[in-house]
């Protein structure tokens, strides 16, 4: 049977369509916190990740042989202030797994991912499976002790995949999250000719990747039950400059840029269209490109599209789950 925590979330959601594809709907098990309609015939079960007796009784209630643990907050706090340094309710979901694990049977395969944001400001452009941990924030710091866990872990005989993704595409993005505004609010702008769209560090690198090739990935690793850590990533960076211009040529959309100061692109009438906000000189260096070193040979034939490629998927993906 399959776990699958933070089944509301982005990535839970992906990875259940993709496994309701080859699996029987009873054999997977989402736990999540508050409750909701899941269309999909699967079991879900509410409550506390963060209360061990929550998480045994799901263990001891099911035959769980495989677990992916997604769930985690929505946002990335940068603020090194006392209360998010210290907060350590970030790991205790994966503590509590770990700890429920080596009481039942510590050989239970657990997929627990990471973030690029482990790695803060690198000394090279690029980020691979060798580049050093440095986190700049809160979030990073977490997802680094969350890193050297699993692979303390590992060595003591646990079972556990521990990938570390960067930026991940799709409609099942929080409302929240700058790529889902930008698709969104062009849409909009489209439809309408109305709205001014802010957006923050136009010359920002990101390695966009697109999500349902990322749950792919997931789910090769399951399957192949791998141990240690991977980097999951497009290998194409765009800046966000260039994601909104890629946005707005696939909604064919005529504009133009002022680049006095920060930037404003106009239509043709020189009616706004999107404008920069701020631009914070830390994140304009947070290059996230990925240099695409993969360990396991089984990724070659598994291309996660980023690039020009995701942009044009993103597009198609909100406007036809905006028109229905």
């Amino acid at each position: 049977m399959i776990l699958i925590t933070g089944g509301g979330g982005q990535l839970a959601t992906l990875l259940k369509l993709e496994l309701l594809n080859y699996y029987k709907s009873q054999s997977i098990i989402l736990a999540v916190k508050n409750d909701f309609n899941c269309k999909a015939n699967c079991k879900v079960v509410v409550g506390d990740l963060q209360n061990i007796d929550f998480v045994r009784e799901i263990f001891f209630k099911n035959s769980i042989s495989k677990v992916f643990n997604l769930a985690t907050k929505s946002f990335v706090d940068r603020n090194l202030i006392w209360e998010n340094y210290l907060d350590y309710n970030r790991c205790k979901i994966f503590d509590n797994l770990i700890q429920v694990i080596s009481e039942k049977d510590k050989s239970i395969w657990l997929f627990h991912p990471s973030s690029s944001e482990i790695f803060g400001v690198p000394d090279k452009i690029s980020q691979g499976n060798k580049t050093k941990i440095s986190p700049i924030n809160s979030y990073g710091i977490q997802k680094s002790m969350e890193l050297l866990k699993s692979r303390f872990l590992n060595s003591q005989g646990f079972n556990i995949f521990h990938p570390i993704l960067f930026n991940i595409e799709s409609t099942f993005r929080s409302e929240k999250f700058f790529t889902r505004r930008i698709i969104e609010g062009l849409i909009n702008y489209k439809k309408t000719g109305k709205g001014k769209l802010r957006f923050y560090n136009a010359f920002s690198n990101r390695d966009f990747s697109y999500g349902s090739d990322i749950v792919k990935l997931f789910h090769i690793s399951m399957k192949l039950e791998l141990n240690g850590d991977e980097c999951f990533g497009s290998t194409e960076s765009l800046t966000v400059l260039q994601f909104i211009e890629l946005t707005l040529k696939g909604l064919k959309i005529d504009y133009k840029i002022s680049d006095v100061g920060l930037l404003k692109i106009t239509d043709v009438n020189g009616n706004v269209i999107a404008y920069e906000e701020d631009r914070d000189l830390i994140d304009q260096e947070r290059k996230f490109k990925f240099d695409g070193i993969f360990n396991n040979s089984c990724w070659d034939i598994n291309t996660i599209r980023g690039g020009k490629k995701l942009v044009i998927l993103l597009v198609n993906d909100y406007n036809s789950m905006l028109n229905n």
